[in-house]
């Protein structure tokens, strides 16, 4: 399947060269289901958590349940952190010999997890958790002034 690797929905999404920086490898580009349910579906989550934090703050986001909104805002995060906890262990223990990877191994892959992606998924569950916490008490003070 050439043509899906050379196409749009792949540059789109930082092309090979990124991809493989990101995966240590470009084999699950041979299967067209991965791109699409794989990495599109990656990116309407991104558009949902950044609609669902826009809601805490704009007019639009008063009029969405308040369930709706903590739920993106929660799932998001504990998401976030749950990768940033399971590849950072994962990363650490492969750096520390507790796990031995395959021959062949790119330890690039490792190296760029620990010093960005881990990093930014982190950071990303703490602005998620946090926004979370502080809508949950701005409409806890809305609702009791209503009253």
């Amino acid at each position: 399947m050439p043509a899906l690797r050379r196409g749009p929905s792949v540059r789109a999404l930082g092309g090979r060269t990124g991809f493989v920086a990101a995966t240590g490898s470009a084999d699950l580009l041979e299967y067209e289901w991965f791109v699409v349910v794989g990495l599109w579906d990656v990116a309407l989550a991104l558009l949902v958590g950044g609609a669902g934090c826009l809601a805490t703050v704009t007019e639009w986001g008063r009029r969405l349940p308040d369930w709706s909104v903590r739920t993106v805002l929660w799932a998001g995060g504990c998401v976030l952190a749950l990768r940033a906890v399971l590849a950072g262990v994962q990363d650490v223990l492969l750096e520390v010999g507790a796990l031995r990877p395959s021959p062949g191994f790119d330890w690039s892959v490792v190296h760029w997890r620990l010093a960005l992606w881990t990093l930014w998924f982190s950071i990303g569950a703490v602005l998620f958790l946090v926004t979370a916490f502080l809508h949950h008490g701005a409409v806890r003070r809305r609702t009791v002034n209503r009253e």
